[in-house]
């Protein structure tokens, strides 16, 4: 699942693994808490974590940063959960990163987005029924995911005006995030979960049985 290995919950035991099972259970907690049973991010077989805490497992103080920075971000600025995953969608299409795409075209869903609207930021470019915001958020995030030197002043000028200097700020800590994110998952090659193994397939299947989640 990734070149690190995965590491299953039965493994983090003794002392010399206290740090690493931390971070694991909050981890746990905090994917059940924002995620729920939308994409899989622990294994329904083993219950070894997926994606991106699958690697940040192997590094805790940097697995617990991260962490941290994730529940910062949630709480900065009025950036809406639709707008992260156009965000997630435009850098994670351009890095090509396969987990990525797949987390936030389920959580791209959820939030509204249309198949349409996936499949055209797959592509790189922004779908046509997008509003000014989702225009703003999706041509800040290609701008600094696909460009060098700093964000043209015609762009901040422009999202400026149609989100708002909050929510603009979040966005752009937001961007560069995804990009942290999208730069590891690549290098440590971060797979999908089999589709045996992912939980909205069982949940299809079986829609009355829950899965535990965690990452």
């Amino acid at each position: 699942m990734n070149r690190l290995g995965l590491l299953h919950p039965s493994t983090l035991t003794g002392r010399h693994m206290n740090e690493t099972r931390a971070l694991f259970d909050a981890c746990c907690r905090h994917n059940a808490a924002a995620y729920g049973h939308i994409f899989t991010t622990s294994l329904p077989s083993t219950g070894a974590l997926t994606g991106p805490s699958a690697v940040l497992l192997h590094t805790p103080m940097l697995g617990r940063a991260y962490l941290d920075l994730t529940l910062a971000l949630e709480k900065l600025g009025p950036l809406s959960a639709r707008s992260r995953s156009i965000s997630a969608l435009t850098i994670f299409a351009h890095e090509r990163v396969p987990y990525g795409l797949y987390a936030e075209r389920l959580l791209g869903l959820s939030e509204g987005l249309s198949e349409k609207d996936i499949e055209i930021l797959f592509a790189e470019r922004p779908p046509y029924g997008f509003n000014d915001a989702d225009r703003a958020v999706y041509f800040v995030s290609r701008e600094l995911g696909h460009c060098v030197g700093p964000l043209s002043q015609q762009t901040w000028d422009w999202a400026l005006a149609t989100l708002g200097k909050d929510t603009l700020v979040a966005l752009i800590h937001y961007a560069a995030f995804l990009r942290y994110t999208a730069t590891f998952m690549r290098g440590f090659e971060v797979q999908l979960p089999a589709e045996g193994d992912r939980v909205e397939v069982h949940r299809q299947r079986t829609p009355s049985q829950h899965f535990a989640v965690g990452w």
